[in-house]
């Protein structure tokens, strides 16, 4: 792999909706305009191998809000999807792209969906990797008990100090050991980003509430509409080994795409960071009608 594919890339900052929100964007200005949108506890180096095999677009990977190098956000932090939806927006204003496509990953191709059926006149495309609107996993019979959990835990943060870690490799170590499985060497991208110095070694970047404030997703019905507005030609791809799906509820979402070209790959749910990231990447250039480099 090289590592000058791999650094080409410019920093940029933005005052989204009055936070702050980074983000690393690779490839000429002329190229093809893609938004990309990492997953929950990821940040913009989610996106890494992907870019460098993709040297002709012009990707522009965010920090979603709460996440990497981006601000928190203030009070009680609510992370709901549609709060994400308008950052993404106001963000693409002030890049100044009228029209683009997206490329989402988990989270993230849950909020691209939601984004392209809320403006689908501009995206272009939409690219998809390991999500397809979030599963219906909570009962509405469950909600209260989970606000109520919300609450308290945001309450007991007060009293408690993030974990540290005595360096990266230790920080690296407990990414492997977390809630999505993951190789060392896709977890190590994340963690440089996504970590920081402080007394005593190293600690997480992201906001804590994050783990435990759930994102007020849609249901499995209104997620169908969204996909019903979405006018982009959209390219779905899902790991073998990924995060565990109902099926039935997936096939519905899929009948429910006017445009929809679905691909199944070897590997886990983060399998554009690993060894199955040249598969992804050739896809991915192939959906976009643009170059692939090798890494």
């Amino acid at each position: 792999m090289s590592s000058s594919k791999m650094d080409a890339w410019e920093g940029r900052s933005f005052d989204v909706n009055g936070l702050q929100v980074h983000a690393k964007i690779w490839g000429p200005k002329e190229g093809k305009k893609v938004i990309a949108l990492h997953g929950w506890l990821d940040n913009a180096a989610s996106f890494d191998l992907l870019a460098a095999q993709l040297p002709d677009l012009r990707i522009c990977a965010v920090d979603l809000v709460g996440h990497g190098l981006s601000d928190h956000r203030p009070g009680w932090g609510h992370y709901y999807f549609n709060e994400y939806v308008f950052d993404v927006l106001e963000l693409a204003n002030q890049l100044g792209w009228d029209q683009y496509s997206l490329m989402g990953h988990s989270m993230g191709a849950h909020i691209s969906l939601m984004v392209a059926g809320t403006e689908p006149s501009r995206v272009k495309k939409l690219m998809l990797l390991e999500g397809f609107g979030a599963p219906s996993m909570v009962s509405p019979e469950a909600i209260p008990i989970l606000a109520q959990t919300a609450f308290r835990k945001t309450i007991g943060l007060r009293e408690k100090t993030a974990p540290v870690y005595a360096d990266l490799d230790a920080a690296t170590q407990a990414r492997v050991n977390g809630f999505f499985k993951i190789e060392a060497s896709a977890a190590r991208l994340l963690c440089d980003r996504g970590s920081r110095k402080t007394e005593g070694g190293i600690s997480f970047r992201s906001d804590p509430r994050l783990r435990f404030i759930s994102s007020s997703a849609a249901s499995h019905n209104e997620f169908c509409s969204y996909i019903r507005a979405v006018a982009a030609p959209t390219c779905l791809i899902l790991a073998e080994e990924g995060v565990p799906r109902d099926e039935a509820e997936m096939q519905e979402r899929i009948q429910a795409h006017k445009n929809l070209q679905v691909e199944y790959l070897p590997g886990g749910h983060h399998l554009h960071m690993e060894e199955q990231s040249t598969d992804v990447a050739k896809i991915v250039a192939e959906f976009f009608e643009t170059k692939h480099l090798s890494l």
